[in-house]
């Protein structure tokens, strides 16, 4: 029985560790901080890569429809206007809460991320990855 026990927790922590780029749709992994969410690592081959950086926080997340205009200080998402220097959306609680917001973004929305970078606020402008394909990933930034 124990050994049984320990075998199927050592597959499941494998399969996290494989499955959590995939499972979050964007491409990272993250650990609990203090103000929302750390990112440990951007898997290749993901949206989040290029853009997101290991040490970046993630304070909050907002989901958006429409056409996705990138202008100083702030984005446009159909008749919605976002700032970097003024996060909205939803508050990161940590790692967990990140995992769920991502799990449970719709499908072909554009997701906002306001993110912490060397004490920096960020906008992060990310489509995700949808199971099936059929989108094209549109990252950007505004600093």
């Amino acid at each position: 029985m124990k050994k049984g026990l320990g075998i199927f927790l050592v597959l499941c922590l494998i399969g996290a560790s494989i499955g959590l780029a995939s499972g979050l749709r964007l491409g990272i992994s993250a650990i609990d901080h203090p103000y929302g969410a750390q990112v440990v690592e951007v898997y290749y081959g993901y949206p989040a890569y290029g853009y997101l950086m290991p040490g970046d926080i993630v304070t909050n997340i907002g989901y958006y429809y429409g056409n996705v205009a990138i202008f100083q200080g702030y984005a446009t998402m159909g008749n919605t206007r976002i700032y970097a220097y003024n996060p909205s959306g939803t508050k990161v609680y940590g790692s967990q809460h990140l995992q769920s917001m991502i799990l449970g973004a719709p499908y072909n929305c554009t997701v906002a991320f306001w993110i912490l970078r060397n004490g920096n606020n960020r906008l992060m402008v990310i489509q995700l990855l949808n199971p099936n394909g059929g989108n094209t990933p549109v990252p950007m930034m505004v600093p």
